[in-house]
């Protein structure tokens, strides 16, 4: 992992092959938190219902279009590191299809990845949607860049951000942010501030 100064850069994951949330963070090395976010957003692909087109065509369309944006996410803010969330396998076929696809995408990125769970999150951020949505609008309110989902309607989440009702599929990018709070607290990320200072010190 590439550190910047004492800190180093962690793209957050939430991944889904329809809604992927993804946040961009800076993080502290010797704090172990997140710094800056620096950028989140929601990656979606809708099925395309053509009689003509095979589903496993249409797969791997949506799939390709996860992968270029995930390696420019990576190029443009040099991120050194990805948490993902990972959920259980489900008796569903859908979902299960879907997070497999996701987790060949992001194990070809080449980056280290550090595996988080959906209770890792929840402990953490809170344990229903709209908790982790507020929890994730706390840490950005002193950032007026940060481009948050929202919506002219009200909804059952009856969250603001800047006067604006916060959108639903806030909760894509938000635990995205979670999985990156997540990270820091594993044995994997000690690891690796570990690793990064040592060799910060080397250079100097």
């Amino acid at each position: 992992m590439t550190g910047r100064g004492s800190s180093f850069v962690i793209l957050g994951i939430d991944p889904g092959l329809r809604h992927t949330g993804y946040a961009v963070a800076e993080v502290d090395l010797g704090r172990r938190s997140i710094g800056r976010v620096l950028t989140l957003g929601t990656i979606e692909t809708l099925p395309l219902n053509l009689r003509t087109v095979r589903k496993t065509s249409d797969h791997l369309r949506r799939a390709q279009v996860h992968a270029k944006q995930f390696h420019e996410l990576i190029e443009r803010y040099r991120v050194s590191s990805i948490a993902m969330e990972l959920t259980t396998l489900t008796p569903h076929k859908i979902p299960t299809l879907s997070f497999g696809i996701m987790t060949g995408i992001v194990a070809a990125l080449r980056c280290p990845i550090i595996e988080v769970l959906p209770k890792e999150i929840k402990v953490l951020a809170g344990h229903t949607k709209r908790d982790v949505i507020a929890w994730t609008l706390n840490k950005t309110k002193h950032q007026r860049n940060i481009p948050w989902p929202t919506s002219s309607k009200a909804n059952a989440l009856k969250l603001t951000h800047r006067g604006k009702n916060v959108a639903l599929e806030a909760e894509h990018p938000a635990d995205a942010l979670g999985a990156i709070e997540a990270a820091l607290q594993t044995p994997h990320f000690a690891l690796a501030a570990t690793m990064a200072a040592s060799s910060k010190a080397h250079d100097e």
